[in-house]
């Protein structure tokens, strides 16, 4: 198989595989979410994201037609996820303290 034969089938298979609202910010959440499970794209754009913003910068630019995804749309997720890990955090003080 050649190698731009083998991209393009990956690529298609990465586009088929994350729906296209995966994306989308969370909700607002509870204790329940504490339990949530993030996307392959939340967790694809956090990983970029823990290595600086150069480097999420450039996933984002690199993989837009796939996930169809802009930097603004990138720094909402990571500022989402922190925000969860926060309150999941303020949660299990207050569980611990009970």
């Amino acid at each position: 198989m050649s190698p731009l034969r083998s991209v393009l089938m990956m690529t298609a298979c990465i586009t088929l595989a994350a729906p296209l609202a995966s994306h989308a910010a969370p909700s607002t959440a509870s204790a329940a979410s504490c339990s949530t499970r993030m996307t392959l794209t939340e967790r694809r754009v956090t990983e970029h994201a823990a290595a600086g913003m150069p480097a999420l910068i450039s996933f984002v630019h690199l993989t837009a037609p796939i996930y169809q995804l802009r930097v603004d749309d990138a720094v909402a997720i990571v500022d989402a996820q922190r925000a969860r890990q926060q309150e999941c955090a303020v949660v299990s003080a207050r569980a611990a303290a009970n």
